[in-house]
């Protein structure tokens, strides 16, 4: 049920969103546009199949850690 609603919602922000304003906008804005929703798309799909996705909260943490050591 939730893989239905994933992609319904996603077909109309499609429909109402992405399809009017093609034309009006830069060739950049659009390729922007398209890879943000397809990558959330991905996400969103991904969630309501079940599949457990990594944290990115440690390797943020990691990263923080090694650019700032507070010791």
């Amino acid at each position: 049920m939730k893989t239905a609603m994933v992609i319904a919602l996603f077909a109309a922000a499609m429909f109402l969103d992405y399809i009017p304003g093609w034309k009006s906008r830069k060739k950049r804005g659009n390729l922007v546009y398209s890879m943000l929703l397809t990558i959330s798309f991905i996400i969103l799909f991904l969630f309501s199949v079940d599949v457990k996705l990594p944290s990115p909260s440690i390797v943020i943490q990691d990263f923080i850690e090694t650019m700032i050591p507070l010791k």
